[in-house]
């Protein structure tokens, strides 16, 4: 039962529910989610180092703020993916070079990183810091692997197409074995009836009526 289906002004007294009256604030995500956000206004605590980024997507300003994340999230997975390749080539002794992240993506990489990172001072100071965090321009590079709505949905049909080829695969195996143990069964009663001197009853009555 949902909250709203709940009208707490004519339950009885010996009624109970599992909620409590106007506490959505606390007990739903986007309702603790907004509380949290505005907990600056009342104690100078930074939400971000207790509770994961959250965005309420029905309110637009949020909507460009989670794609902003996004883009920012993309480029810092890049950095990450470098410098875990480096790494690991110079562990092996092998040149230090990425083989995934090239010059041109490393440095888009970078810079939008900075730029999210830039200390409030400096971004007060710059008549251009409030611009988009990720251009258009710079985004069409870190988003060279991304799929277009065209390709994922080709994706999610082949993805389909395979889950459901494994599923008939997995069928046809259980009824092949299932027919073999039926016909083992069977095989094991004849050989039992032969063994009793059992006869089968068509070959019985075949008989009755050549006599």
């Amino acid at each position: 039962m949902r909250t709203k289906d709940i009208d707490h002004n004519v339950l009885l007294e010996n009624q109970i529910v599992n909620h409590f009256a106007k506490a959505t604030a606390i007990t739903t995500k986007v309702g603790l989610t907004h509380s949290l956000k505005n907990l600056i206004w009342f104690n100078n605590i930074d939400v971000d180092t207790f509770y994961p980024r959250c965005f309420d997507l029905a309110i637009p300003e949020e909507f460009d703020d989670f794609v902003t994340d996004f883009k920012a999230t993309k480029a810092q997975c890049y950095l990450k993916t470098y410098l875990r390749e480096v790494r690991e080539a110079y562990e092996n002794g092998q040149p230090l070079t990425s083989t995934t992240v090239d010059k041109k993506l490393l440095q888009t990489a970078v810079d939008v990183s900075f730029r999210r990172v830039r200390d409030l001072d400096d971004l007060i100071d710059d008549p251009t810091a409030f611009g988009a965090l990720v251009s258009d321009a710079e985004w069409k590079i870190l988003a060279a692997d991304e799929l277009t709505e065209e390709s994922l949905a080709a994706k999610k049909h082949v993805d389909w197409m395979k889950k459901n080829d494994t599923k008939m695969a997995v069928k046809k195996k259980k009824k092949k074995r299932r027919t073999k143990k039926i016909a083992n069964k069977a095989a094991t009663n004849e050989e039992e009836d032969a063994e009793y001197g059992f006869e089968d009853d068509d070959e019985a009555s075949n008989e009755d009526a050549d006599e």
